[in-house]
């Protein structure tokens, strides 16, 4: 591809300079050795040209604009024969063209564009004068035929193995690009990590260290405030570690799913139980449909519950899980008046500690385990804002016949 995009903008623009100029020396040592069909000819040259160029620009692959030159520059050679005083030069023309289009073009084709060269040499060697010929088949028609033959089997073995070497070069590139992404990943992992556990530690450490202290003067409700600190940091870290426990347990080359038919509105109702939204909140449950979906009941539970808690934790105002089917897919959503997720981080909504809240009771880790599990079902999961400024999280799973379903 490169070297055909090459061809195109630099050597045969390169190559037409030299012609003309050589064209244009010969006519000015001798202006009546160039006749007015040498310089149509070279014209036309340029006029292809610079067609070439513009189809390349437009998008046309490149390989079939260069091998399309060649068959048109053996075209243009074979009608030059005709007006060329020297027409077995011409005919060698001809053989270069099909040497250098095999490069381009496929093994067949080159072998059709050769054995064409072949006949139109044989065709002029019998209807010009001064070919002087007498074979039936002139030993330059031979030539270009064997010559382009030979051509298309070489060149069709270098191309296999120049994709080869491209594939080879382009996989070496993707799995770079995937170990930089996972040294980026590490790196990021560990500072969140230590950034997640010194928070909690130092609460709890300091606390502790401070209740032990005999020269410190410790009532009874500050010491019981200080053994709430180191209570809810210890709970913290232990949040923080079964989180980690769970994205490493959800890993796709350790995650085992035992599956069975379950009505998703089920699993909803279900995932619920005990998430309190508070005082001034409530919770519903619309089934506008109840497909049927094959998945791993815990895991879906913990899905729902999931997002669930991230709508009680982070949103307001009323949560509404609804079940649908849309396009033959199981639809769950998620809906809360909460303000949402800034657009700008969006994209980072789903990656592990990606927290954009205050709050000390997230590890960030929530919405992560949920795409893991969903995409482990086969399904995807999804961030977006309701036309009514509503936040929504949509998980897609596809649904099973309904005669699949236990009896």
């Amino acid at each position: 591809m490169r070297s055909a995009r090459i061809y195109v903008y630099w050597v045969k623009p390169a190559l037409l300079v030299i012609v003309t100029f050589l064209t244009l020396v010969s006519w000015l040592v001798d202006p009546s050795d160039v006749n007015r069909g040498l310089w149509l000819l070279n014209l036309t040259f340029w006029t292809l040209q610079a067609v070439w160029i513009a189809l390349v620009r437009l998008g046309i692959n490149p390989l079939m604009v260069a091998g399309a030159s060649f068959v048109a520059d053996g075209m243009i050679e074979f009608a030059a024969m005709f007006t060329s005083p020297e027409p077995v030069g011409t005919s060698s023309a001809i053989t270069f063209f099909i040497v250098a289009a095999s490069y381009f073009l496929p093994a067949a084709a080159t072998v059709i564009y050769a054995l064409a060269g072949a006949v139109g040499i044989t065709v002029a060697s019998h209807l010009i004068d001064d070919w002087g010929e007498a074979y039936v088949v002139p030993s330059t028609a031979l030539l270009a035929l064997i010559t382009g033959v030979v051509c298309a089997f070489i060149m069709s073995r270098v191309r296999r193995t120049e994709e080869r070497l491209e594939l080879s070069v382009a996989e070496q590139v993707t799995a770079r690009e995937r170990l930089e992404q996972v040294d980026r990943s590490r790196d990021r992992l560990i500072a969140n990590v230590s950034h997640e556990l010194r928070t909690p530690l130092t609460s709890t450490i300091g606390s502790i260290e401070t209740l032990m202290r005999d020269d410190v003067p410790i009532d009874d409700d500050q010491r019981a405030q200080l053994m709430r600190v180191a209570r809810d940091g210890g709970h913290r870290l232990l949040a923080l570690v079964e989180d980690l426990l769970t994205i490493g347990a959800t890993r796709p080359d350790s995650l085992q799913l035992s599956t069975e038919p379950e009505r998703l509105g089920t699993l909803a109702t279900d995932a619920v139980v005990g998430i309190q939204p508070g005082s001034d909140r409530s919770m519903d449950i619309d089934v506008e449909q109840d497909p049927l979906v094959r998945v791993d009941r815990l895991r879906m539970i913990q899905v729902i519950a999931n997002l669930t808690v991230n709508a009680v934790r982070h949103g307001q105002g009323d949560v509404v899980i609804r079940t649908s089917v849309e396009q033959g897919r199981a639809i769950l959503r998620v809906i809360d008046d909460g303000p949402g997720v800034p657009p700008e981080h969006v994209d980072e909504l789903f990656l592990p500690f990606a927290r954009f809240s205050t709050r000390s009771d997230s590890t960030g880790l929530g919405l992560a385990i949920c795409r893991t599990l969903v995409e482990a079902h086969g399904g995807t999961i999804d961030y977006t804002r309701l036309d009514d400024a509503r936040t929504c999280f949509v998980v897609t799973l596809p649904t099973v016949p309904v005669l699949a379903a236990p009896t």
